[in-house]
């Protein structure tokens, strides 16, 4: 759609937009030149109300997005106990946050011959969880995954393999 002004009259090129505009104001006056139709100017405020609105919400609309990326790697989670059924771990929250607050960390676990899988989502404040619900001689290793309103960031290094059993 192509909209001149020329004078105080709007010259539309779509006929297809100038029916809608004809059932917003009823006082509408149209009239032919050739192919173009002439607006008159009552409809000229509402168009440019239009246009000046949208131009403010897209200003406004930028200006609140903050860009951000994912959080960076955390450090490799270590063991700080272990029992039968699980262990603790600790890792160090990443070097960059991404230009947004960590809004938790995804500890996933691998067991000898498997694939990675979700175990547990902790808070951004929390360093340290609680891995329970192992079987109790299970070689596992643990990775941590850093989160942030941009979504994931890569994962940390894993943590060394561990033989889930009673501590001595």
């Amino acid at each position: 759609m192509a909209f001149y002004v020329k004078n105080v009259n709007i010259l539309c090129k779509d006929k297809l937009l100038c029916p809608p505009l004809q059932r917003m104001h009823s006082n509408l006056q149209l009239s032919n030149k050739g192919n173009m139709k002439t607006l008159k100017r009552n409809i000229l405020k509402s168009v440019l109300f239009v246009c000046l609105g949208l131009t403010i919400t897209t200003i406004v609309s930028a200006s609140i997005r903050v860009p951000c990326d994912v959080p960076g790697k955390p450090g490799a989670p270590l063991y700080t106990n272990y029992w039968a059924t699980g262990c603790d771990l600790s890792w160090t929250a990443p070097k960059t946050d991404g230009g947004s607050p960590i809004t938790g960390y995804l500890i996933e676990v691998k067991t000898r011959g498997g694939d990675w899988y979700k175990k547990v989502i902790v808070p951004g404040d929390q360093l340290t969880c609680t891995i329970g619900d192992m079987v109790e001689g299970t070689e596992a290793e643990f990775r941590v995954i850093a989160s942030n309103k941009a979504g994931f960031g890569e994962s940390s290094a894993p943590s060394p393999r561990i033989n889930i059993q009673r501590s001595k």
